[in-house]
């Protein structure tokens, strides 16, 4: 299975996170001997499942050598950008393949052990699109005080993980639509008119169901997905504030203050 590692977007001055990157993109701000993104590839090397890997945003760093087996493709401008530029990638390496990984490169606590756990849970691959959820009480058991951000559902509060399965046909499916959901990602009544007013306010009133995004998610794509509850809290726990940064410092045993 062919891995796309989404690693562009530069922090902003007024971000917390930007003391980390001194402008460069999150995923290359240091944990230990590696920076973020390297302990994702790490974890990617090591799956049984993924034969290669593109990461999407960033030049290759200088810590990662010219012969080492991941293609480096350039920041597109935008999310969606990058995923398109992801999927033809995968489509011209293997123009057969039947399923894609997609992985955000700011969650270093994966491993290959979970990464193909998680893509197991996913099989027989037969939906577009596979989506996964980690319950409040698994984070908070896992990672005491990491303090996500949760969305609530009627089942309870969920954060969303960071690895997707998608197949490549995704792609095919009107590109007006993807641009329109990033552009009014954080403009909820914008968002109402793709998803349905209904959709949105169950959601607000926290009695959304895992079938009902399964069902809006098909409506809007003409395919069927699948969203599943994943009891791994690595698969979500990336790095959003500078206390998730230190926490991860923690769990690794390196010390506040190291580089």
């Amino acid at each position: 299975m062919k891995c796309v590692i989404l690693a562009g977007g530069r922090i902003t001055e007024s971000d917390p996170l930007f003391q980390y990157t001194g402008g460069k993109p999150k995923a290359l701000i240091k944990l230990g001997d590696k920076t973020l993104l390297e302990w994702v590839i790490k974890a990617m090397r090591e799956s049984s499942w993924v034969d290669e890997i593109a990461v999407v945003g960033v030049e290759r760093p200088n810590s990662i050598k010219a012969d080492f087996p991941v293609h480096f493709l350039p920041d597109h401008g935008s999310l969606v950008s990058n995923g398109f530029a992801g999927i033809a990638w995968a489509r011209q390496r293997n123009p057969e393949a039947s399923s894609i990984l997609f992985c955000n490169a700011d969650i270093p606590a994966i491993t290959g052990a979970l990464v193909d756990e998680h893509i197991s849970a996913c099989r027989p691959f037969d939906k577009v699109a596979y989506y996964a959820f980690v319950t409040r009480q698994t984070m908070d058991k896992r990672f005491p005080g990491a303090r996500r951000t949760y969305t609530r559902l009627d089942g309870g509060d969920v954060a969303s993980c960071d690895l997707v399965i998608i197949r490549p046909e995704l792609a095919d499916t009107d590109r007006r639509l993807w641009d329109s959901l990033e552009n009014v990602r954080k403009h909820p009544w914008k968002v109402a008119r793709i998803v349905g007013a209904r959709t949105l306010v169950t959601l607000m009133l926290g009695q959304l169901t895992i079938s009902d995004i399964e069902s809006t998610a098909e409506r809007i794509l003409g395919k069927s997905v699948k969203v599943i509850i994943s009891d791994r809290a690595e698969l979500a726990m990336d790095i959003d504030k500078p206390a998730h940064l230190e926490l991860m410092r923690a769990e690794f045993e390196y010390p506040t203050g190291t580089t």
